[in-house]
């Protein structure tokens, strides 16, 4: 890995292979790593969630006083509001990360990203949270708090909190199982070699694992190391960014969906086309110091 200075933003360029030992980092802050893999994941739903149950908990306690019927539209408009956000955004996901492939190849692969991707765990969690857990805890919060100024108010809060940690921990531990059964699969059903395994989802989640270790720092993945379009995309929908040594680098991240302007050019030996090509791709002119 190599560290690069463009315009004063930190990046973190990954290699095949290099062994260059770069500048002493600080310390990565685990806690703000975690946060910010929180929020990439989950940080939209969550508030979308939060507003769309604390708008049902005040219509069902607003009808006939009932913290049962308060709870129960409260759960339902909550998931309502997280799912939605989650879909959206997992059908974006799974269409960058499907964009080499067409007709019904790409809808079934989409469909599969978006399962082992998002929605198994999600749908592991939610089967014990949304006819139980939440139901339950905002319910039985708003009740034991009831007797305080503004407890109803303050045991849905209390309450709602309490599932989000019950939910992200089975979310979490789902999330492992589908890994690990996905691995042992893939273990489980090797070819005869000579032959190249290929897992872009693998390629993403160990991209992620170290933009939660560097926060503050874009990453960017070196075209050169593994230019197949399968992986670029992957790698893009996760939020990473790409290093390019050639204009058939700079294609490929741009097919992958990368925004010109992102794409690291670090190729000083054939700087005089530049200009040129340059301006057809929209590429940006930053200057790149080691």
């Amino acid at each position: 890995m190599s560290g690069v200075s463009i315009d004063g933003a930190a990046v973190a360029i990954v290699t095949a292979g290099s062994a260059e030992a770069g500048p002493a980092t600080p310390v990565p802050d685990r806690a703000a790593g975690w946060w910010r893999a929180w929020r990439d994941r989950f940080g939209l739903a969550e508030v979308c969630g939060t507003l769309a149950a604390l708008a049902g908990f005040a219509f069902g306690y607003a009808q006939d006083g009932s913290l049962l019927a308060a709870a129960a539209l409260a759960t339902i408009c909550e998931a309502i509001g997280f799912y939605g956000c989650i879909a959206v955004k997992t059908g974006a996901a799974a269409r960058r990360a499907t964009a080499h492939l067409g007709g019904w190849r790409r809808l079934a692969a989409g469909a599969w990203h978006a399962v082992r991707e998002q929605l198994a765990s999600c749908a592991v969690a939610e089967t014990v949270d949304g006819f139980l857990v939440r139901p339950g805890c905002m319910a039985g919060a708003a009740w034991l708090l009831r007797p305080l100024p503004g407890g109803v108010w303050l045991g849905f809060a209390v309450g709602k909190a309490a599932a989000d940690v019950a939910w992200y921990g089975l979310e979490a531990s789902a999330r492992r199982g589908v890994s690990r059964s996905a691995g042992a699969a893939r273990t489980g059903a090797r070819p005869a070699t000579p032959y190249l395994a290929l897992d872009p989802a693998r390629g993403a989640e160990r991209f992620r694992e170290l933009a939660a270790a560097l926060p503050g720092v874009a990453v960017y993945d070196a075209v050169k190391a593994n230019p197949d379009p399968r992986l670029l995309a992957c790698l893009h929908a996760a939020g990473c960014r790409f290093e390019a040594a050639s204009w058939t680098e700079v294609r490929a991240a741009v097919k992958a969906g990368a925004d010109p302007g992102t794409v690291l050019y670090t190729n000083p030996a054939i700087r005089a086309a530049v200009p040129s090509t340059a301006t057809r791709h929209r590429a940006s002119g930053s200057s790149a110091r080691t």
